[in-house]
């Protein structure tokens, strides 16, 4: 059988998203890596790379270890498979993304396939709808057989909170201390909602706000079309950097329909840190500072 077209589930941000109450909460952490999914076939003794937004991922295709490694999981668990990772390397974010996305050779910094879900399996079609546990119980059964594996490894799970235990301060003081980029906050009941950004994953890590001035913004396409896809500002190293996350419907629409009102004046954006180049990476707007 043949895998689905699947495409990444996506969290909602912890701060911005009112946790469903009643709720059971994995608790894990978020790694700094590339997201990748993974295909394993033993039958058809081959195994295909994908980027969130469905690229190969060629640097991982070309290390024979990984894949014979990833083929002794399928064979194991006799049958193809779907998985869902996140792909460590390099020193830093900037050089491991580098090594990563090479399309002329192997990942020279590989470090390990952190692996978090399994949304599909050929002897579970519908997998993908079943419960967060159950997926998980799954994966520590199939991973947990596999003592010798070197690059896989399970992304570990710390606890299971409920829904008015969840302390955001508390969480991020924690994924700190132990080098974390943040944590994941997991709906063990929830299925696995393919290409969407759900509520059901929570995600939190640490950012900075800076004042940045607003040049202009980009149309938006799609459910933004008529509306500002993204606000245009510049960053504190002076690269024009484009802000999408975090702005409402209506300041799209407003940025779109009176853009001079916007101009000139002072965002504040989040972001996790800079590139090598000067922008931001994973720049969200905060406010207006209409007092700047």
């Amino acid at each position: 059988m043949e895998a689905p077209d699947l495409s990444p589930m996506l969290a909602a941000d912890l701060r911005t998203s009112n946790p469903a109450a009643g709720k059971q909460w994995a608790v894990e952490p978020k790694l700094d890596g590339v997201r990748v999914l993974v295909t394993a076939d033993s039958f058809s003794n081959s195994v295909t790379y994908q980027t969130r937004n469905g690229n190969p991922v060629l640097s991982l295709a070309r290390l024979a270890d990984l894949g014979a490694e990833l083929l002794k999981l399928s064979n194991r668990a006799g049958c193809a498979l779907v998985l869902d990772c996140e792909a460590i390397a390099g020193a830093d974010f900037f050089t491991g993304v580098g090594s990563l996305t090479s399309r002329k050779k192997a990942a020279e910094d590989f470090q390990a396939l952190a692996v978090f879900d399994v949304p599909w399996t050929s002897l579970v079609p519908d997998l993908a709808v079943a419960a967060y546990w159950e997926r998980r119980q799954l994966l520590e059964d199939l991973m947990g057989h596999l003592p010798s594996l070197g690059f896989l490894r399970l992304v570990p799970q710390f606890e299971i909170i409920n829904t008015d235990q969840i302390d955001a301060l508390a969480l991020l003081q924690e994924a700190t201390a132990k080098g974390w980029e943040g944590v994941m906050l997991k709906d063990i009941d929830a299925p696995y909602y393919s290409g969407k950004r759900s509520k059901a994953w929570l995600k939190l890590k640490e950012q900075t706000t800076y004042d940045c001035k607003v040049v202009g913004f980009q149309p938006g396409k799609g459910r933004f079309d008529g509306a500002a896809g993204a606000l245009l500002v510049l960053s504190p190293k002076g690269k024009v950097v484009a802000v999408g996350s975090g702005l409402s419907d209506e300041q799209r629409l407003e940025i779109y329909d009176y853009p001079a009102a916007w101009v000139g004046t002072i965002a504040e954006v989040a972001c996790q840190q800079f590139t090598p180049s000067g922008s931001m990476r994973h720049p969200v707007f905060i406010r207006r500072r209409l007092d700047k």
